[in-house]
């Protein structure tokens, strides 16, 4: 994955800076505010991991055609926002299951020379937003067969890790929502931001996929405090809002003259 990385870092330069300024600051942005008020804003997180799974699936079931998929995309967004619970679920053991995959597959996958084969690294042509497009859609198509192959080769004891795992992931969901939430929230922050600030390194002509090849246990280990801070300030925040909202908490009894005190102030006294 590092190799696939730094080839988009050797052409970074000819990229026009929308594809990287616009990106950059939305992802920065959207993961500064998963990452820290993630669990205040569940459902509206929920909604827009709908609607991205809801454009991914119509992109593969009906194909690039913008009314059908914005239809699909609404409605799976619409009602992701009412099962905010299940989504959340579903995010954590995807989670895992892409982390225990990339922990087996070596982190490695080789060929990405075979996704752009027409571009030549050594040209100084500049890489329209089109072009950028179809090379996007390159990628997926390539990660998408790669990923499937990869599976096709995984042994039993691999796939009753990913499986055994992803199981223990959604146990943990059900019974400890709240927690595997916050922690869920901090993760895709956390990715975001990386995100962001890769693109926006390389606008500024910087090398950051070969600083974190060089010092990968070091970013590795900031990408783990980063969830760590993430998790504990949205559970301090908004763990007892939630708590106290919920339906059936218990509440305690109020004094006999307590619905008098407004009324009556001299009650207080």
């Amino acid at each position: 994955m590092l190799e696939f990385l730094q080839f988009f870092e050797g052409i970074s330069s000819r990229l026009e800076p929308i594809v990287l300024v616009l990106p950059g600051l939305l992802f920065v942005l959207l993961g500064l505010f998963i990452w820290l008020a993630g669990l205040r804003y569940a459902k509206i997180i929920a909604g827009l991991l709908g609607v991205l799974a809801g454009g991914i699936c119509g992109l593969f079931l009906i194909g690039r055609k913008l009314l059908p998929d914005t239809s699909i995309a609404l409605f799976v967004g619409f009602i992701a926002m009412f099962l905010h619970k299940l989504v959340f679920i579903l995010l954590a053991v995807l989670i895992v299951v892409a982390g225990v995959t990339f922990f087996l597959a070596n982190g490695h996958i080789e060929g990405y020379d075979k996704v752009v084969l027409y571009i030549n690294n050594s040209s100084t042509e500049t890489i329209s937003v089109s072009e950028t497009t179809v090379i996007l859609g390159r990628i997926t198509d390539y990660l998408a067969e790669r990923t499937k192959a990869l599976y096709a080769q995984f042994s039993l004891l691999h796939w009753a890790a990913v499986i055994g795992l992803g199981f223990l992931a959604a146990i943990l969901s059900t019974y400890f929502g709240s927690i595997v939430s916050a922690l869920c929230c901090a993760t895709l922050g956390t990715v975001f931001n990386f995100a962001g600030m890769i693109l926006l390194l390389f606008y500024k002509g910087a090398e950051p996929v070969s600083r974190i090849g060089r010092r990968s246990f070091f970013f590795a280990a900031v990408f783990a405090v980063m969830i760590g801070i993430g998790t504990a300030v949205q559970l301090l925040l908004f763990l007892p809002r939630r708590i106290k909202s919920e339906p059936g908490t218990k509440k305690e009894p109020e004094h006999p003259k307590s619905k008098y005190v407004t009324k009556m102030p001299w009650l207080k006294q």
